[in-house]
């Protein structure tokens, strides 16, 4: 009992002289000038930033990078991907099939752009963002302009109210201005609930801030640019009421994890104390899966055989065994049909690979002509158990490495 009393003092003298807890206390304990004005939960103030970083017109020095940037993650998805598909019906076969591969490569040219907020209809609504897009493809050689809208609803605190995305959706639908040409509907939020309507695709602020501030950060832009952008994600940090965080930026990822590889024993030791002092109640349970989370993901190494490969698999490895063979056994499989399969495994398993998906080039595999990868994370205990009884339906041998 000494000697792990004296571990615990010495684990707590390391933490107090942490310089990754300075960091983030002092982190945590700045204000970002929305929070100054008391507008970082205000809609209206994100929609308006939104816009502004959208806006190829604006003077960030981004250009179409934000835009471009947006349609990646909303045809990223195979939902997105098939939402896009439903608009590009009224094409024929080839002409749709061009039109999509464009989109996906990004070859396309836009020949203007126009973005509104708070856009007024003809049924006394307001659209939080409306982006219009006339582009044409770069290979066709009729230079055919195209135009696609980008029909915005935006949630922070609150949720979809009278069916506003299932109107949203009949209007722009059946509109005579805009039913002919390619509308993508989107519902931006920061919560867990789902739109009303199915047409719309569901994106989170923290893909917006991968995908777009992040990435910003990286362009050629001018230090005032950079500064906004900063306390735009510094804004995002802040607890909802609903308790959950509307996004993590990139430099606050790396101090949370440089403050947990220095300090994880004394925090499992903490959680490991607190489960016990408060157990049989909701708090204890929360520190317990707390706990058991932290300690899977330090001890599990375990590796398994797939079928006749004598080659040792972690998890990760072994997901991807079973899917890659699932897919060559089903040749004829469209993607729409894997993804449906897949999901007695775990929801949209297969993920599109662009230039910011982070795999290895053993990781990927085609379907329908484009590349893929399977989504990451298989220590929790009910994912792997459905992943090893998809793999006996099937016939696959599985054997855990002793």
């Amino acid at each position: 009992m000494n000697k792990q009393n004296s571990q615990i003092r010495q684990m707590l003298i390391d933490w107090k002289n942490d310089k990754n807890i300075q960091k983030l206390k002092e982190f945590y304990n700045t204000k970002s000038f929305s929070e100054i004005l008391k507008v970082e939960k205000n809609e209206m103030s994100h929609s308006s930033f939104l816009a502004w970083i959208l806006d190829r017109k604006q003077n960030h020095q981004l250009g179409e990078f934000g835009v471009r940037q947006l349609l990646d993650i909303l045809l990223a998805t195979a939902r997105g991907q098939q939402k896009l598909m439903v608009s590009l019906e009224k094409y024929n076969a080839k002409e749709k099939d061009s039109l999509l591969k464009s989109f996906i490569l990004g070859n396309y040219i836009i020949t203007n752009m126009e973005i509104e907020l708070e856009k007024a209809l003809d049924t006394k609504q307001r659209l939080d963002i409306f982006i219009s897009i006339d582009f044409k493809m770069k290979d066709d050689e009729s230079n055919k302009i195209y135009r696609i809208n980008i029909v915005l609803e935006n949630k922070v605190e609150s949720k979809e109210h009278n069916g506003q995305t299932q109107s949203y959706y009949t209007y722009f639908s059946e509109h005579e201005k805009y039913k002919n040409d390619l509308n993508i509907f989107v519902y931006l939020t920061p919560n867990n609930d789902e739109p009303v309507s199915s047409k719309f695709i569901k994106i989170s602020y923290q893909q917006i801030a991968d995908s777009i501030l992040e990435k910003a950060l990286t362009q050629e832009i001018s230090t005032r640019t950079a500064c906004i952008i900063k306390e735009y994600l510094l804004s995002l940090r802040k607890p909802l009421k609903q308790g959950n965080i509307m996004a993590i930026g990139q430099f606050e990822k790396d101090l949370l994890k440089d403050f947990w590889e220095m300090n994880e024993d004394l925090l499992n030791t903490a959680f490991s104390v607190l489960a016990e002092i408060n157990k049989g109640t909701p708090e204890g349970e929360n520190f317990q899966k707390i706990l058991d989370a932290t300690g899977q993901i330090k001890r599990d190494h375990t590796k398994y055989l797939f079928e006749d490969d004598s080659s040792p698999l972690s998890k990760n490895k072994l997901a991807l065994a079973v899917v890659k063979k699932y897919i060559n056994d089903h040749a004829d499989k469209t993607f729409d049909e894997l993804q449906a399969i897949f999901t007695e495994i775990r929801p949209n398993m297969l993920v599109y690979v662009d230039d910011t998906t982070d795999y290895k080039e053993d990781e990927v595999f085609e379907i329908d002509g484009q590349t893929y990868t399977i989504c990451k994370g298989w220590s929790a205990n009910q994912i792997f158990e459905n992943l090893k009884s998809f793999a006996k339906k099937n016939g696959y041998k599985i054997a855990e490495v002793q």
